[in-house]
């Protein structure tokens, strides 16, 4: 019987360590494909760094650019508040020399009036000052 029982527990024992023989042949085949796999995502980790250092590079170039235009802008800025400030000028210096040309056309126009009088008219005119002439 203890033969019987031995057989037995041996039997079991062998069965246990066909199915452990098992799980450990499909354990191995997992870990042979993840070290297989290994390589290949190290890969993709390679070319994902690669990607970040131009996509870092490119953003660096940007804010460069970025840096620049905003300098370009101020200094647009500046020379558009020059040229207004040109323009005011030159519409108050239009408004001045309009105004002198309208009293030399007045002068002119008097002149013309007093040499068109007729010879011996006595009325006198009146200046721009209010006074006679």
């Amino acid at each position: 019987q203890e033969i019987s029982k031995l057989i037995l527990i041996k039997k079991e024992l062998e069965g246990e360590i066909m199915l452990l023989q098992g799980d450990l042949d499909e354990a191995e085949a997992t870990v042979n494909e993840l070290n297989n796999e290994i390589p290949r995502q190290q890969d993709i980790l390679e070319q994902l760094n690669v990607s970040l250092g131009e996509a870092s590079a490119r953003c660096d170039a940007l804010q460069d650019a970025l840096i620049r235009a905003d300098l370009k802008c101020g200094q647009l800025s500046s020379r558009n508040e020059e040229l207004e400030d040109q323009v005011k000028q030159g519409e108050t210096q239009k408004r001045l020399t309009d105004q002198d040309n309208i009293d030399l056309h007045n002068k002119i126009a008097e002149q013309t009036a007093k040499r068109r009088r007729p010879p011996g008219h006595h009325r006198q005119s009146r200046g721009s000052d209010g006074g006679s002439v």
